[in-house]
């Protein structure tokens, strides 16, 4: 989906003040990391490695795993669409409402496409892994989301290791690139040795809020890492991005996301919604969570936030699955979170019932 995300405030005729709508670290990248690819701005005047061989090192000592298990990709997205590539024209099934990539890059790769409900895939996961009629085949990949975008849940670890070890014939690609949003454990690294079945991407894009420096990874069995390399192109990552792999990998505790400040935001933000009458934010396990409105359009409310307010959401009405009601927001500083839930309260007229202070929202600073 190259048009229609979010962080989209280049195509806005109005400057951006707050900015709801990428599910990034909300606090941008760390300023240690910044002054440290400053410092090593003049690398760009050298080839990076070609397979980054040093960052792959580096993830398999934290992950404990071979550097057999790992690729590093110019972030997930370009994950994504290696696996489509690799297994190109199998038959996929796609849980939905999810990131759209996983479609678009199956499409691009000729492979063959079903989709089913992610709740009713969770409630009965083996329901849709069941051929049915006796003649129907089971799907040859399964993508998911774990944690979910955009709507936030996330499947327990051991659940999903109990449904991949049932259907060896299934290859499961888990896209685990919010992992690092959400308190539950995920799939490890380590759970793909024995595995031939599971492939897990990540992101780094995401954790260290640099989605302009693109940097992802893949843990898989050695084969199937193998498989996707003959299709990765040389100096597939540039240099700033290994850099910043590279010092974040080395300064992992320091560096890690503000999780749990960022979940008491989101927590706050959405009682304050809940709040105001016409607004339904839908559960999440992570900070961003998905607003339904009771009436209007996602369309309609982005463009007034954006003329009104310079506020940017996400409007979700064009992930499959979800409808022209649906937008996502992904929670800022306090003060942030407190001119949105005022811009929506005014939007739909309701009434002042809510008092965000109180609710853990902070006023502006004056």
């Amino acid at each position: 989906m190259i048009y229609g995300h979010g962080d989209d405030a280049h195509s806005q005729t109005h400057p951006i003040r707050d900015d709801f709508s990428s599910n990034t670290r909300p606090d941008g990248p760390p300023s240690e990391l910044i002054d440290h690819l400053r410092a090593r701005l003049t690398a760009i005047a050298r080839y990076p490695e070609p397979a980054a061989d040093t960052v792959r090192r580096q993830l398999a000592a934290a992950h404990h795993v071979s550097a057999a298990q790992v690729l590093v990709t110019a972030g997930a997205t370009a994950a994504i669409y290696l696996v489509a590539q690799t297994h190109r024209a199998r038959a996929s099934l796609i849980l939905t409402p999810t990131f759209s990539e996983y479609e678009d890059a199956c499409r691009l790769h000729d492979h063959a496409l079903a989709f089913a409900p992610r709740s009713a895939f969770l409630a009965a996961p083996a329901a849709f892994l069941a051929p049915a009629p006796a003649n129907a085949a089971t799907p040859d990949l399964l993508w998911l989301c774990n944690p979910n975008t955009p709507p936030g849940e996330a499947a327990p670890r051991d659940a999903l290791l109990a449904l991949i070890d049932a259907h060896p014939r299934t290859r499961f690609v888990i896209d685990q690139s919010y992992a690092d949003f959400c308190p539950l454990t995920p799939i490890q690294p380590a759970d793909t040795t024995a595995r031939e079945n599971l492939i897990l991407i990540r992101s780094l894009t995401k954790t260290l809020g640099i989605p302009g420096l693109r940097i992802g990874h893949v843990f898989a069995s050695a084969s199937n890492i193998a498989a996707l390399a003959r299709h990765l192109q040389p100096w597939a990552v540039n240099t700033l991005a290994l850099e910043a792999a590279a010092y974040y990998l080395a300064h992992r505790a320091r560096l890690a996301p503000p999780l749990e400040s960022w979940l008491a935001h989101a927590r706050a933000l959405s009682r304050a919604v809940a709040d105001l009458e016409g607004y339904t934010p839908l559960p999440t396990a992570t900070p961003f969570f998905l607003i339904e409105l009771a009436r209007g359009t996602s369309s309609a409310l982005k463009q007034h936030l954006v003329e009104k307010h310079g506020i940017l959401i996400r409007n979700a009405a064009n992930f499959r699955g979800l409808t022209s009601r649906h937008i996502r927001v992904s929670p800022q500083s306090p003060w942030q979170n407190h001119r949105l839930a005022q811009a929506l309260q005014t939007y739909l007229g309701t009434p002042a019932s809510f008092r965000q202070t109180a609710r853990g929202i902070a006023k502006p600073p004056e």
